[in-house]
């Protein structure tokens, strides 16, 4: 498995070049697409909260936290208000399990995203 940042260092690469072909360039927007996908996914995965296994959460909420706090992806990110309650779900299970910071940093990314997406819109 490769890591996004390794494919987002490629894309930087790539898009500094002086000209691209229309096939470079697909693949670029497909790239991106891919990356919001899975964002998206990422998020999803909140609806089951309850079904992740407790010690898989620490490492859930920081892909959760990276995500909200991602430049590149947040502006794209859809996060209905149901999704949004997961992620709050999510912070209070990490609590529970005695995770205080990383519940707080959840609930932080979180409120972060909101206060963004409403200067935005």
């Amino acid at each position: 498995m490769f890591a996004i940042d390794s494919i987002r260092k490629l894309e930087k690469e790539i898009q500094s070049s002086p000209k691209l072909s229309p096939s470079v360039e697909r693949w670029l927007d497909g790239t991106k697409e891919l990356e919001l996908e899975l964002s998206n996914k990422v998020v999803f995965l909140s609806k089951y909260i309850d079904q992740i296994p407790s010690q898989i959460l620490p490492s859930y909420s920081t892909m959760i936290v990276n995500i909200l706090n991602d430049d590149e992806i947040k502006d794209s990110l859809d996060m209905p208000k149901a999704l949004a309650d997961n992620i709050l779900d999510l912070a209070k299970a990490l609590e529970k399990a005695g995770e205080r910071t990383k519940a707080s940093d959840v609930r932080t990314a979180l409120k972060q995203f909101k206060k963004f997406k409403d200067e935005v819109i």
